[in-house]
This record gives C-alpha cells, structure tokens and sequence, in this order.
C-alpha cells in the first residue's frame, strides 16, 4: 500500500518502536529499537524514549549494500511487529534478540 501522496490523518497508537542507526568505529552498526510512548493522544507527532528494546550489531558495509540474508531481514522484522503487537495489547516489555 502506498501512502505517501496521501495526507497524515495523525491517527496513531499510544505506543510504538524507533529505529535508529548508530555507526560505531571499525566500520560496525548498530541498529537500535528503543519503545517509545505518545506524549499527548492530541498529538501523533510528539513521542518520548519510553524503554530500550534491543540492539543489534552489524559490519557498515553489509548495511551499506544491504547484504542481508532472508532469515536477518525476517528477524529484524518479527521482532518489530511482536513488539508493536505486545505493546498495543498488554504493555509486557518481552526481550528482543541481543536484548540489553
């Protein structure tokens, strides 16, 4: 589904993840998922680090070239959508792989 010729409606959950990417020396990444919490529900656009969820450490050069195999890309994103579902569902902050 493509949405991006269609105007915001600002209608979100309370609670979500960000993802961030972090480069480190030695030519290593970190992508970094940290839970983050709605500031206002009059406000979808405003939110707050809310719990550190996981980190997850790869070669620059594999991020770069997006060298990743089916089973990382497959990891990386059943960990967001079980975090996003527990979160909506029951506030649990479950462990994510490499969890810190």
């Amino acid at each position: 589904m493509n949405i991006s010729n269609q105007p915001d409606d600002s209608d979100r959950g309370s609670t979500g993840v960000l993802a961030t990417l972090r480069n480190l020396s030695g030519g290593k990444a970190q992508l970094i998922f940290d839970d983050v919490q709605s500031i206002s529900t009059l406000d979808a656009l405003h939110w707050s680090q809310d719990n550190l969820f996981t980190i997850k450490e790869f070669d620059l050069s594999r991020l770069e070239k997006m060298d990743f195999t089916k089973e990382e890309l497959v990891e990386i994103a059943e960990n967001i959508l079980i975090r996003l579902s527990v979160l909506g569902k029951t506030g649990i902050k479950p462990k994510g792989y490499n969890a810190t």
